[in-house]
């Protein structure tokens, strides 16, 4: 818990991806793990599913008929709407993944990454350690 206190504190928002979801809870069966998603939205306001919705089409366009990459794609769309729209005022999005072709794509269009070799490193200066 000590990472989601880290990131509270460090982000307005934490968005979780609807497609992100589906692909680590509900695809997988993962009761546990849901469990936790439920708490740790429960214990910290900032961490909700992503308001903004992408449809499968857009992530299909976006990745074509690559399944494994439509998380990402969901994410990156949803950073870019997030830019774009007037009802979201924040000073900057921030697009964390490991995935070095999601981070290069995202790159493209402009929005801010957090690695999450990058994340681990400011993780370990905390204090924290997460696996590599």
């Amino acid at each position: 818990m000590k990472v989601i206190s880290f990131l509270a504190i460090t982000y307005t928002a934490i968005w979780i991806p609807a497609t992100v979801r589906y692909e680590f809870l509900i695809k997988r069966r993962d009761k546990k793990r849901n469990r936790v998603l439920k708490w740790i939205m429960k214990e910290f306001s900032v961490v909700t599913l992503c308001p903004i919705k992408v449809s499968k089409k857009e992530i299909e366009i976006f990745v074509g008929s690559n399944d494994e990459n439509a998380g990402e794609a969901d994410a990156i769309i949803q950073c870019q709407k997030a830019k774009s729209s007037d009802s979201f005022a924040f000073s900057d999005i921030v697009f964390f993944s490991n995935d070095k072709k999601a981070l290069t794509r995202a790159e493209g269009f402009d929005i801010s990454l957090l690695r999450y070799s990058t994340f681990r490193e400011r993780m370990l200066e905390a204090g924290i350690e997460i696996p590599v």
